[in-house]
Formats: structure tokens, sequence, C-alpha cells
């Protein structure tokens, strides 16, 4: 039992740090759209593919008829058809 309560909590620390304020949030629906929290401004933009700036990582977004939807100071949503998402350093 004592175990298995140590790793439940420890989870749950984990699940706090995911939550950090300020960290980039990157939530994708279907394949046809992604919707991006914290983000730090769009390095490259095209039809085929979008380069995001997350603060210690850059989000790629590959994909076909990539539109930027709505931007804010700190979000941002892509719609089209999303083929592929990576991070470069």
């Amino acid at each position: 039992m004592k175990e298995w309560l140590g790793a439940h909590l420890g989870r749950e620390s984990a699940l706090a740090d995911d939550l950090a304020p300020g960290a980039p949030r990157i939530e994708l629906l279907g394949d046809r759209r992604v919707l991006v929290e914290n983000h730090k401004g769009i390095l490259e933009y095209s039809d085929t593919l979008m380069r995001i700036n997350c603060g210690t990582s850059v989000l790629r977004i590959v994909g076909a008829e990539l539109e930027l939807r709505s931007l804010s100071l700190t979000e941002l949503a892509v719609t089209g058809r999303i083929c592929q998402l990576g991070y470069d350093e």
C-alpha cells in the first residue's frame, strides 16, 4: 500500500510540473487543428511548414493548406491538414 501511494503521489507531482505557468501548451485536435499557448513568436510560415518559438524549443508543424487562424501575444491556432509535429532545438 505504501509503495502504491508513493507512486501515485509521484505522478501527481509530475502533473503539477507539466502545468507550470508560462510553459508552452500544445493541443492537437485530430489532424486539422493545433492550438499553441505561451508561444514566443512565429519563426517561419508557409502553407506547408510553420515553425513556432516555444521558448526552450521550436515547434515544427508540417502539413498541407496550413493557415494561421488566430494569433495573440500568447496563443495561436493553426488549421489545415496536419501531417507532423516535432521539435527543433
